[in-house]
């Protein structure tokens, strides 16, 4: 069950801690009422339902991570992998907490690319360079605990634009966004593969070409492990396979 906490970045509805730098009372709002968000995820959790919280900012972080933990005390939430939705300005401490429940974080590295400038007006630099910060992520919780994904059709499809993003960390500009947050493309490219899965309970069955698990894959235009980085963004898929029938072949 998906439950929303807060907004968006760019719609200065992100519910964060410190104001908004160019709205300074302004610290974004909560889509829900703090209680009964509480008490959702604990009804939710004991008649064994996931939930799935869409938060974005650090001060809604805190809100859904205080409803996990509660909910954890009335009824165990092991191995059920509750998921912070975004969660794009989440802190080290946060993300920690998060593994301690067994949370897991599925983020979107695409959000800064078309709107990078648009966060760093609203919200300063320093937010702007601390928003989806994929290193953390993925020291803290691994490739079972974070993944990557697109958000569409709020950001492109597009998956190579989105680990380009992850392995760059610049917009269109080529403006570089928390430098430090930058990964190796084969982690990337695993983020947006081994770790999707995870989401699902799936693991088993998707995300790596191996015997006994479905034949999905794609032939690309270019070899993705030794391109150049800004040509990272230009692949494309020639042919698509899922479970061993062609669904998509380009045309010449």
């Amino acid at each position: 069950i998906k439950m929303f906490a807060d907004g968006g970045m760019t719609l200065k509805s992100a519910y964060i801690k410190e104001a908004y730098a160019d709205d300074p009372h302004n610290h974004g709002m909560l889509a829900t009422d703090p209680a009964v968000y509480k008490e959702n995820v604990r009804l939710a959790n004991r008649y064994g339902w996931r939930v799935g919280t869409h938060v974005v900012g650090d001060a809604a972080v805190d809100l859904a991570l205080d409803a996990y933990e509660a909910a954890d005390k009335d009824k165990s939430l092991k191995d059920k992998r509750f998921i912070l939705i975004h969660a794009s300005l989440i802190t080290p401490e946060q993300v920690r907490r998060a593994k301690k429940l067994g949370v897991r974080i599925d983020a979107q590295n695409i959000f800064m690319w078309d709107k990078a400038a648009t966060v760093e007006r609203f919200m300063g630099p320093a937010l702007a360079n601390r928003a989806v910060p994929t290193k953390v992520l993925l020291d803290t919780l691994g490739f079972e605990g974070t993944a990557a994904g697109t958000d569409n059709p709020v950001n492109m499809l597009n998956p190579f634009v989105g680990m380009y993003v992850m392995v760059t960390r610049k917009d269109p500009r080529g403006r570089v966004y928390g430098a430090d947050q930058a990964i190796t493309r084969e982690q990337a490219l695993r983020l947006y593969t081994n770790s999707g899965p995870y989401y699902t309970f799936e693991e088993s069955k998707k995300g790596s070409i191996e015997v006994g698990r479905f034949a999905d894959m794609v032939v690309l235009s270019a070899d993705y492990l030794t391109v150049t980085d800004e040509q990272l963004k230009d692949i494309v898929p020639l042919k698509t396979i899922v479970n061993d029938k062609v669904v998509y072949e380009a045309r010449e």
